[in-house]
């Protein structure tokens, strides 16, 4: 193969990687119904666009705050947001009547505030960055968040929901020197475990 041709497939392919990348989805269901207004908090600079249920995406332009609200008439119950995964890390949809809520395509996020909301199931395993978590006031049953995946977490907050499991059977296990804060008030775990905590500040 030529140099120049090697060069060319080096630099498509390169391309092909980065837009690979580019972009995360979360989708989330919402008992919301059609006319409803929807307020969701992001953090990137960049454009995002969101489906805000009829399948057509509404793009919002980039701006210089260090977040910024997307607010939408609700038009389905199924909404998509999307948004570049070298800025987008943060998402903040507390309150909005949110049912389910997947992430698993958003592995950038390290800011997740989803509390106040009816989410009865919240998988996280594709979201290893993650620093904040806030799903107080749910009704998820299980959620797995173990410093095996997410040792990155800081802040955790799980309270008033009805979780018995969190990848450790019916004992609250977390073990990593980065988490500062822990609240699993309210829930059914029969016992806790947490070593290795030099920077907890408070448990719940």
């Amino acid at each position: 193969m030529k140099k120049s041709n090697f060069l060319a497939v080096c630099f498509l392919a390169s391309c092909l990687a980065t837009s690979a990348i580019a972009e995360q989805t979360v989708k989330l269901t919402t008992s919301k119904t059609v006319g409803e207004k929807m307020r969701l908090m992001v953090n990137p600079k960049g454009t995002m666009s969101v489906n805000w249920g009829d399948g057509t995406f509404i793009e919002y332009p980039g701006t210089t705050e260090s977040f910024r609200f997307l607010e939408g008439e609700v038009k389905g119950d199924t909404i998509v947001i999307k948004g570049s995964d070298l800025e987008w890390n943060m998402l903040g949809c507390a309150g909005q009547n949110i049912v389910t809520l997947n992430v698993s395509a958003a592995p950038g996020l390290r800011s997740l505030y989803c509390q106040n909301n009816e989410i009865k199931n919240l998988a996280l395993s594709k979201v290893k960055n993650l620093t904040d978590l806030n799903a107080a006031n749910n009704l998820i049953s299980t959620v797995a968040v173990k410093p095996s995946t997410h040792a990155k977490m800081e802040n955790i907050d799980l309270s008033g929901n009805t979780i018995k499991n969190n990848g450790s059977g019916t004992n609250f296990t977390f073990n990593t020197g980065n988490i500062q804060l822990i609240n699993i008030n309210n829930n059914k775990f029969t016992s806790v475990t947490i070593t290795d905590a030099t920077m907890l500040d408070a448990l719940y």
